[in-house]
């Protein structure tokens, strides 16, 4: 028996290839995004809406919305101008290398402070 073929070199579009995979990857990271202000956010009181404010950058990255009423002196204490000021929140992108992530930061020193220690016992203040 003899058989014969003929094989072709497969073909990748290279191009769409890349946007495809850029949109997964956006994709990925903005559930990631979501997984994390969904759990720090059910820790962060509200207070005078700094503390919640920190995360606004980060969140309008992914159109999340984040709900901020303060509770201070009968809500009369808005400090959220203050906490969107103290905090960035920015998508780090290098496509070329493969590298998708985001930052967040603040300086409200009492958010940072209360990371690591429980600020209501009032002990290491």
């Amino acid at each position: 028996m003899k058989f014969s073929a003929t094989f072709e070199r497969a073909k990748i579009d290279m191009s769409s290839y890349m946007k495809a995979l850029h949109f997964t990857l956006m994709e990925a990271l903005s559930g990631a995004i979501y997984a994390y202000l969904d759990a720090v956010l059910s820790r962060i009181p509200v207070w005078s809406g700094a503390e919640r404010a920190t995360f606004l950058n980060l969140a309008k990255t992914i159109s999340f919305s984040i709900p901020i009423a303060p509770t201070a002196w009968d809500g009369k204490l808005n400090r959220i101008p203050l906490g969107e000021r103290c905090g960035t929140g920015r998508l780090i992108i290098d496509a070329a290398n493969g590298r998708y992530h985001f930052e967040y930061t603040n300086d409200l020193h009492y958010l940072t402070y209360n990371e690591y220690k429980d600020a209501n016992t009032g002990k290491g203040i």
